[in-house]
């Protein structure tokens, strides 16, 4: 049979959550409160972050910096409601594709397009910040022609990879216009694909702010354009509640971080690398 693919993104979807969550999966208010009160905040939430960038610190103040621990967990719990509705929809989308047939065949990726704050460092949603609530999502693939089952794989990869992954997966060239890799090497053989890190871009969202970062399995920077730098050591501090960028100690991490940051923004022809370049060796 031939091999078909599908991508499911999950994003905002127009459903009443909250709804989804208090009717279908809450039987009554107390037992709503009950399900709050198990929820363990990150320990981002209490401990202010050293050396924040304005733009976060505006962000933060928009409405949620002073939200009490209560009204944060009622948040989360809806949005754990709201999780819980799309994986219920995954569900039986699964269910209707072995009815039909077509399930063993097809090989199906499932991931989005960015994660939530959902408080840690007392912020929500996305925006003027690459921490790795946002910025690290996951990614499962299903793919019947490979061995590799209910596995892991530490491999540094983009969402992008997932296009030319599709052209291989249907038996097609690869354009050189696609900035991604395909995924079947690792998926089907194991293999590493060789990449150091990993490179973030922000044009603005809410605000006129442009944001990069380059994230390995050791550190991640953030340059921001027009305030403070960011550097996090991403074994030892993995909650990313202490800036190391001005730290003297780290001078020799953040030379090479930035240079390899520069480097692959020259690489993906990025019109901010010329900025990067006149005072990398001045910040």
């Amino acid at each position: 049979m031939p091999t078909y693919f599908h991508i499911l993104h999950c994003h905002g979807i127009c459903h009443r959550h909250c709804s989804y969550f208090e009717e279908c999966h809450i039987s009554s208010r107390n037992s709503f409160s009950s399900f709050k009160r198990r929820i363990s905040l990150s320990c981002s939430f209490t401990r202010f972050l050293s050396s924040i960038s304005s733009s976060l610190s505006d962000k933060a103040f928009l409405g949620v910096w002073d939200a009490s621990e209560e009204r944060w967990k009622e948040v989360i719990a809806k949005f754990w409601g709201y999780i819980t509705l799309i994986d219920d929809a995954i569900g039986e989308f699964v269910k209707f594709l072995k009815e039909e047939g077509l399930y063993e065949s097809l090989f199906m990726a499932i991931t989005a397009d960015h994660g939530d704050a959902m408080g840690a460092h007392r912020i929500i949603e996305k925006g003027e910040f690459m921490f790795d609530t946002t910025y690290r999502i996951p990614m499962i693939i299903k793919d019947p022609c490979s061995n590799r089952k209910n596995e892991e794989d530490n491999n540094f990869v983009y969402l992008h990879d997932l296009t030319p992954t599709c052209n291989d997966v249907a038996g097609k060239n690869i354009s050189g216009f696609f900035d991604g890799e395909s995924l079947l090497p690792i998926l089907r053989e194991g293999k590493s694909n060789g990449r150091k890190g990993v490179l973030g871009q922000l044009a603005g969202h809410f605000v006129y702010f442009e944001q990069r970062m380059w994230r390995r399995e050791d550190y991640k920077i953030i340059f921001n354009a027009s305030d403070v730098g960011e550097l996090y050591d991403m074994k030892n501090d993995k909650e990313e509640m202490n800036n190391l960028f001005y730290d003297e100690k780290y001078k020799n991490v953040k030379k090479e971080m930035l240079e390899e940051l520069y480097s692959e923004m020259v690489k993906l022809k990025d019109p901010l690398a010329g900025w990067l370049y006149r005072i990398i060796y001045e910040i």
